[in-house]
């Protein structure tokens, strides 16, 4: 996935999900993208170019081991992280979830290509339902 589809995501949960204060909507949307510090062309590798270096993409960022010590963190962060994972997962590249066994998993059933045609309706896809929870939580439209 690319960058705009893991934030729109990560974005989307956060308004989706009842009772989370502000920290906690952008720390789950941080957690959404927090794996790519392993890209050169991630937000974060492209102005601390090092961590590409040292990181191997779609390694330990992309783990369950990254996950839960992101949870163990800041709950909302976690669950960010395990959001990235999930859609990841969506790629044929696969991640290695189970790091450090390097084995990467992905959806044997779907597979969506980073910056594909998919990719593109899927992130098109979550800005509707973002831009429908924003008009109904915070502008009172009802679509329901």
């Amino acid at each position: 996935m690319r960058g705009s589809t893991h934030v729109t995501a990560g974005l989307t949960a956060a308004l989706l999900m009842p009772n989370l204060n502000i920290p906690a909507m952008a720390a789950l949307t941080l957690g959404s993208i927090l794996p790519d510090i392993d890209h050169r062309d991630s937000l974060v590798g492209r102005h601390v170019p090092i961590l590409p270096r040292l990181l191997k993409h779609r390694g330990v960022t992309h783990s369950l081991l990254f996950a839960v010590l992101c949870y163990g963190l800041y709950p909302p962060l976690g669950v960010g992280v395990l959001l990235h994972l999930l859609l990841d997962l969506l790629n044929p590249a696969g991640v290695a979830l189970l790091w450090p066994w390097k084995k990467r998993i992905s959806t044997p059933v779907v597979t969506i290509a980073s910056g594909g045609v998919l990719d593109g309706v899927l992130r098109t896809g979550l800005w509707v339902i973002l831009a429908t929870v924003v008009l109904h939580r915070f502008l009172g439209y009802s679509f329901w």
